[in-house]
């Protein structure tokens, strides 16, 4: 699997992401951190239903579009991990 290329903009834009959703988070996971981070996007991870509902609406009221490469989609059941199906986008 190819990693995404780590620039200093994507590193700024997911430690301004981390610290703008920080009321949401109910338990700090290590690895996702800033400075610890792989890049890939979690919607919600152990949140309740409200919660996940909240965070989507607040997400759609901030969005502004990004020009993005998406090289690859995995659907990953956690706890312990277990990819349960990826892709690989063209």
């Amino acid at each position: 699997m190819e990693l995404t290329e780590i620039t200093m903009d994507l590193l700024k834009f997911h430690r301004k992401f981390h610290n703008y959703f920080t009321d949401f988070i109910d338990e700090q996971v290590e690895y996702y951190l800033p400075n610890a981070w792989i890049p890939h996007c979690t919607i919600a991870l152990n949140i309740s239903q409200a919660k996940v509902i909240k965070t989507i609406e607040e997400i759609l009221s901030k969005y502004e579009p990004i020009e993005v490469k998406i090289k690859s989609i995995s659907f990953v059941k956690y706890h312990p991990a277990e990819i349960l199906s990826s892709f690989i986008l063209q």
